[in-house]
């Protein structure tokens, strides 16, 4: 079986998408599979048995169609990893796979990593929706991630629809020889400190802000609490995180959080990321839009075994059960997320029940299952034609 993804981020990018992609196919090549990376032209070329990245697209739009086509013609099937922000906010690969089955090509799947619609130009925002839409049902197969988007997607009558969560992109590897306290006491965090850690880029979605501001009312409630915000702020896709991230900077200016209270690592190894969940108090997430499978960062502190706090979903979660796998407070409330943390950082038996919790749903995000699920779709699918 040759599958062709194509994915707008690829490593060294820094992104979600670009590291669900690496994990995704080195699982399909471990399950037997062929596998072709068609990519941005920032990405990395990679050659290995059985596995060939290709960094050929300098920009997604419809003058990539052509190089598209082609290599398609080289796999049984193509696999888009969609992700609008990922592929410039541009309307060109929404239409692909129109462009692929009228000149023959092979089937297209389709993975939404989320809804989010390109840009086009102003004043067409129900063109927008009805592009992304084009995509979902053009293609042959769909997959969603999350419950959210798979609700959208039945409205939308998408015909062939397979629920498959990403797995996390940070493995449960911490480095040799770790020692939670002496892990901590590198970032300045003593036993008398609570380490509250956030994983995830500086963006307006993510609810840092809303950390902050909570943040503040534990030090002002007599909590020692330090907020560990870990890895690369910005990201390679999203240009709007910079500007977010200006704010946050201000932010933690005007309520006076130093160095001392909030602490940036930039940049890590997974295996330093792992660490740092691992010897988190509590996790924070609060999600402007509540907590989601969609989430990467979310499902990282999960498969780690994590105490979770988190805003609550919109939509009921197979695995987000609240004050069970995960804490959640109210979107964008500041104070609620303040209490949560708190009860949290208080109570050891909330803790640990939020613990095994987060382990209990943990074998569902595993790599190798995931990799299982997206073969049988493709024998499936191939199979049918």
């Amino acid at each position: 079986m040759r599958i062709l993804l194509v994915s707008g981020e690829y490593p060294p990018m820094i992104g979600g998408v670009a590291d669900y992609t690496m994990h995704l196919a080195h699982h399909l090549v471990a399950q037997g599979a062929e596998v072709g990376v068609l990519t941005s032209s920032r990405a990395d070329p990679v050659e290995q048995q059985r596995l060939r990245v290709m960094p050929e697209i300098g920009a997604w739009n419809v003058l990539a169609w052509p190089r598209i086509q082609a290599i398609a013609r080289e796999y049984d099937l193509v696999h888009i990893q969609y992700q609008a922000a990922a592929f410039d906010l541009g309307g060109a690969i929404p239409l692909l796979p129109d462009w692929l089955r009228l000149r023959g090509g092979p089937p297209v799947v389709v993975t939404f990593h989320d809804l989010r619609v390109p840009y086009l130009f102003p004043k067409v925002g129900r063109l927008r929706e009805g592009v992304v839409r084009r995509l979902a049902q053009q293609a042959h197969a769909v997959v969603t991630t999350n419950e959210e988007d798979e609700a959208t997607l039945r409205m939308w009558s998408v015909r062939s629809l397979a629920f498959i969560p990403i797995g996390s992109n940070i493995p449960v590897h911490r480095p040799p020889d770790f020692d939670a306290d002496a892990w901590r006491a590198k970032w300045g965090v003593s036993p008398d400190d609570w380490l509250i850690v956030y994983f995830g880029f500086i963006n307006r979605s993510k609810g840092v802000d809303v950390l902050l501001r909570a943040q503040d009312r534990l030090l002002r409630a007599g909590f020692r609490a330090r907020v560990l915000i870990v890895g690369d702020p910005v990201g390679a896709s999203d240009p709007t995180n910079a500007a977010y991230l200006a704010e946050i900077r201000a932010l933690s200016e005007e309520l006076n959080l130093t160095d001392e209270w909030l602490i940036w690592t930039g940049h890590m190894p997974a295996s330093e990321v792992s660490a740092a969940l691992t010897a988190a108090d509590v996790v924070a997430l609060p999600y402007t839009q509540g907590a989601s499978l969609r989430h990467g960062t979310l499902i990282a502190a999960l498969t780690h075994g994590a105490a979770i706090v988190t805003t609550e979903p919109r939509v009921p979660s197979r695995y987000l059960t609240p004050q069970h796998t995960v804490a959640v407070a109210r979107r964008n409330h500041e104070g609620d997320f303040a209490r949560r943390l708190a009860l949290v950082l208080r109570r050891d038996d909330t803790k640990r029940r939020l613990q095994r919790g987060a382990l209990e749903v943990a074998p569902e995000f595993d790599w190798k299952r995931i990799g299982s699920q997206h073969i049988a779709l493709y024998e499936r699918l191939l199979a049918e034609r």
